[in-house]
């Protein structure tokens, strides 16, 4: 079975998980803590695996888990990652998709509230 795979980690990719999970779509995410792993609620089209993958693990990971496209919706500061996918994207000639997180304009008008 042909999979997307999701590169996680975010609050982000949780939502599109579960897009993905929603629409019949499988697909397997990577995080690189337990703690995020918790993010994913459990579903039957819906892996999550936990670790850095390197360069060369990435290609080797998509043939073993059937990776038809990639959807990059990790943390803004992971660029490594991202550019590590986007290479592997081309040398395996498959899609690779970058969620962007929307820009904020006006951090004057920001608050943070603490309790």
């Amino acid at each position: 079975m042909e999979r997307i795979w999701l590169i996680g980690g975010t609050q982000e990719s949780k939502l599109l998980a579960a897009l993905l999970v929603a629409k019949g779509i499988p697909c397997v995410v990577t995080v690189t803590t337990e703690a995020a792993r918790m993010l994913y609620k459990p579903a039957d089209r819906l892996a999550v695996d936990v670790g850095q993958l390197t360069s060369a693990d990435m290609a080797v990971f998509l043939g073993k888990k059937q990776i038809m496209a990639i959807v990059d919706a990790s943390h803004p500061y992971a660029a490594a990652v991202s550019q590590a996918a986007i290479a592997t994207a081309q040398s395996q000639k498959i899609p690779y998709l970058r969620y962007e997180r929307p820009r904020v304009e006006n951090r004057k008008s920001m608050k943070i509230f603490l309790n």
